[in-house]
């Protein structure tokens, strides 16, 4: 039996489905379905995205999480938020998009973020990028100790035109401050990343 030809046109006319005898094969390659034309699918974005982008908060896909990131609807905005707590002391927690940003046509790059902070004295929020090619996430904005209603914040990101950058937003808690302040947490309402 030609198998190629059985995925790609299904069952013979005629032929009884238990009658055909499939040979225990190794598991498929990229390599080997690209011979055949199809296509891998990992879940993950082929290609960057290019601007104005406004990453949908709500698509999960989207963003890859740990810690104490996640993604909560909050009935008294009527709108899901990304939400990272910062009671947990002496935590790391990422929330990453999982698209790749080309900036390539960008030399004004920002992002804007719509955020409320509630972060005590030795706590931080902060974006990072990882310019394509790059092993090493390097951070372009800091927010430490900082109370805020909702507000937008902007990042400059000119400093990586003609590149193709990843993001992601670190939560860092530390331990108990001194003064006894306590931490709630971030709130993320909307990320856009505009020429």
């Amino acid at each position: 039996m030609d198998y190629a030809a059985f995925l790609t046109n299904g069952c013979p006319v005629g032929a009884a489905a238990a009658t055909m005898a499939v040979p225990e094969a190794a598991p498929l390659t990229a390599t080997d379905l690209s011979a055949t034309g199809l296509a891998l699918d990992t879940g993950l974005p082929d290609t960057a995205a290019t601007l104005p982008f406004v990453p949908e908060l709500i698509d999960e896909t989207a963003w890859s999480s740990d810690g104490t990131w996640d993604l909560e609807y909050a009935t008294s905005q009527g709108r899901y938020l990304w939400i990272a707590d910062a009671a947990p002391r002496g935590q790391s927690s990422t929330l990453e998009l999982v698209q790749p940003v080309d900036l390539a046509k960008s030399p004004k790059a920002q992002i804007s973020i719509e955020q409320r902070l509630a972060l005590a004295g030795n706590d931080t929020l902060t974006l990072e990028v990882l310019p394509e090619g790059s092993a090493e996430w390097v951070v372009i904005d800091s927010q430490t100790a900082l109370t805020t209603d909702w507000m937008s914040h902007t990042i400059d990101l000119s400093a990586f035109k003609k590149q193709t950058i990843h993001l992601r937003f670190r939560l860092t808690t530390g331990d108990e401050s001194a003064d006894g302040a306590k931490s709630l947490g971030i709130w993320l309402g909307s990320v856009s990343i505009t020429r």
